[in-house]
């Protein structure tokens, strides 16, 4: 119901045969959405439930400002809905260096190589909480406990009730 294990495709459609990048990453848009489950990443709300009818936006999981050299790699394209989007902007506190998302309490769990629901924890009344770190740190800083998304949380528990009974 929250959080499904992501899988990224093998290949990118790409128009060269040597398998170089589109100069323009949002090529990439309708297979990263699929990739992604036509859901945010960050929040997990899906393109029906984004609230205010805001388009879902591609999102440099590696921001582009600090990783330039992954500007229009697919493989650092992840979908995202506004919110989380313009929240986590350039924000990137773990080493550029290391190769990982996060380290100790800080960064982001990379959606396509780790079980986010390892990180993280729903409640009946839609409120999300960290089990463990760097969850907390992308809670806070997304603003993922917003009303809007406990309610958004919360009525899919509801109707995954409502089918059950």
């Amino acid at each position: 119901m929250f959080y499904p294990a992501l899988t990224r495709r093998a290949d990118y459609r790409s128009p060269y045969s040597r398998g170089d990048f589109y100069a323009d990453y949002k090529e990439y848009a309708d297979e990263i959405s699929e990739d992604c489950q036509h859901r945010c990443v960050y929040c997990d709300a899906t393109m029906s439930e984004n609230m205010g009818g805001d388009n879902m936006q591609l999102d440099h999981f590696r921001p582009q400002k600090l990783f330039p050299e992954l500007c229009c790699d697919p493989n650092n394209l992840v979908l995202s809905c506004p919110a989380c989007n313009r929240l986590k902007s350039d924000h990137w506190p773990a080493d550029k260096s290391s190769g990982r998302s996060y380290s100790g309490i800080e960064g982001f769990i990379d959606p396509f190589s780790e079980n986010r629901l390892m990180f993280f924890e729903l409640v009946e009344t839609g409120t999300i909480l960290a089990k463990k770190d760097p969850a907390g740190y992308i809670i806070k800083l997304l603003c993922m406990d917003r009303p809007a998304r406990r309610t958004l949380r919360k009525r899919r528990i509801l109707r995954d009730e409502a089918r059950t009974l």
